[in-house]
């Protein structure tokens, strides 16, 4: 905060100069304000006077902000000036082939990485490279506009109903995952095998290991999704945590399945609803600005116990009584004391393997935009400190299905904002 705003003093004495605009923007961008970070440097991309580093940081805005076709103008313009740099333009390709992984372009990634296909192990890529020429996420709606998909159960976390290449599955909903993430045992039974294998890296700093594949079809209801991206790993283990076991947990719905349609979470009815990412028939409530980050991870502002401007990410995906999950930094910068910790041997545990220690803290108050809650509980001990700042910004914490289970949230990726309905 205070080089913010010694560096918005040297802005302003200078707007005009390039190198306190970068400045200013840098921090910004560290700081998750991404809009006022992109609003500052727009200006100097349209009179031709960005450096390199200021293209780059640029590029990444745009990406976040979901500005996919200026973010490749931008990455272009990058890569020839990188052409003596080899480990630059690895990172620059690295990030056109996010905006063709968000875009559905992945035919577009195949001429990445010539000449340093031996220099790299991105699995993202492999899987994208799978697909060949073949569009991914065809959605069909036969003839419908509006599906409604109602929760078998709603806490600790909403199960859905769906079928992938015929067989019916119960699926968790998660904004903190990706794509479909499908039970080991039943890709094995569809003969779902995986095109390329890494260690995931998932609540309480545990890792595990996951497959990527493709899925031919998914029935959400009566619509379909075709050619899908799939993440093989075992889900039937987090079975006994849901309704005394009732379900058998066979996968997990993500963020970029939500992110094909204008999808609602609407906990207060019990039902997912899905429309057209096109629909064009405005949907009144409280918008919350939101950017999108890597694959999946979604990003917007909030507070907590009146401390403004922090950066959570949106995971519905905690299982617990806790509302928010935050690192030790944040506990030091609130001042909240830190809780002590124990591995609940009973617990269902996360993505990886094994079970971490954890404990809990009081809220006063919790907010996501202008959204506020008071006296909630908080979790300590699944995100641990490396998660701070492993994304180049600051992540204060994790906000989720605590909070987010008093509302109809509708995810609209064409405004990049979330509504929020009572």
């Amino acid at each position: 905060v205070n080089e913010i705003n010694t560096a918005r003093q040297a802005f302003e004495a200078r707007p005009s100069q390039a190198e306190t605009c970068y400045q200013l923007a840098q921090l910004l961008f560290q700081a998750g304000d991404f809009w006022e970070a992109q609003a500052l440097l727009q200006p100097h991309r349209e009179t031709n006077h960005l450096s390199s580093e200021s293209t780059s940081l640029l590029a990444s805005l745009e990406i976040l902000l979901g500005h996919y076709l200026q973010a490749e103008e931008l990455l272009a313009e990058l890569e020839t000036l990188q052409a003596d740099d080899p480990a630059a333009r690895m990172k620059t390709q690295i990030r056109k082939m996010m905006a063709y992984y968000q875009t559905g372009q992945f035919c577009k990634s195949h001429s990445l990485f010539k000449g340093m296909e031996d220099k790299i192990q991105l699995p993202v890529w492999e899987q994208m490279k799978a697909f060949g020429e073949e569009v991914p996420f065809h959605v069909n709606w036969h003839g419908l506009r509006e599906e409604n998909i109602p929760f078998l159960i709603t806490d600790p976390l909403p199960i859905i109903e769906l079928e992938i290449q015929g067989k019916r599955i119960y699926s968790l909903i998660d904004t903190g995952g990706d794509n479909l993430y499908l039970d080991d045992q039943y890709a094995a039974e569809l003969g779902i095998r995986p095109v390329a294998e890494s260690i995931g890296h998932f609540g309480g700093g545990m890792e595990g290991k996951i497959g990527f594949a493709i899925g031919r079809n998914l029935c959400l209801g009566n619509v379909t999704l075709d050619a899908v991206p799939i993440t093989i790993m075992p889900t039937q283990r987090w079975s006994k945590g849901f309704a005394e076991g009732k379900y058998a947990i066979g996968g997990v719905m993500g963020t970029g399945i939500l992110k094909q349609f204008l999808a609602t979470i609407d906990y207060p009815s019990g039902q997912l609803v899905l429309r057209p990412r096109s629909d064009s028939n405005p949907l009144a409530g409280i918008e919350i600005p939101f950017v999108l980050h890597q694959t999946h991870l979604m990003m917007a502002k909030g507070s907590l116990n009146g401390f403004d401007h922090l950066t959570f990410f949106v995971d519905s995906g905690l299982a617990a009584e806790a509302s928010f999950s935050a690192p030790i930094q944040t506990l030091q910068y609130t001042g909240i004391p830190i809780p002590d910790t124990r591995i609940d041997e009973n617990g269902i545990g996360g993505g990886g393997e094994g079970l971490w220690a954890s404990g809990t803290f009081k809220i006063e108050s919790l907010g996501l935009g202008s959204l506020l809650r008071h006296d909630l509980e908080g979790d300590y001990g699944s995100l641990v400190p490396g998660t701070y700042w492993q994304n180049g910004f600051i992540q204060d914490g994790l906000i989720s299905h605590n909070f987010l289970r008093q509302y109809r949230w509708t995810l609209n990726f064409n405004k990049m904002k979330y509504i929020f309905n009572l």
